[in-house]
């Protein structure tokens, strides 16, 4: 199993992160909190309003999320707006 996921943040306007190696990421989904982590489950769901937030190199940084979708799988996170 993988240490790191790739995330990738896709906007309307540009792709803010693409494939950055994180060990951690929380997402704002419509049912609460999601908290991902390497080998995570495949999965969509549906992101509400909040922070995403995320770990990399053992310092945290924070995104607003004001909707769209998260594809989840084994080793990477891709959130679109």
């Amino acid at each position: 199993m993988a240490k790191t996921l790739q995330l990738n943040l896709i906007t309307p306007q540009k792709q803010l992160l693409n494939a950055v190696a994180v060990e951690f990421v929380a997402l704002p989904a419509l049912e609460g909190e999601l908290g991902v982590l390497p080998g995570h489950i495949p999965m969509i769901v549906q992101l509400g309003y909040g922070s995403l937030r995320y770990k990399q190199d053992g310092k945290e940084e924070e995104f607003a999320v004001l909707g769209g979708f998260a594809e989840i799988l084994h080793e990477s996170v891709k959130c679109t707006d």
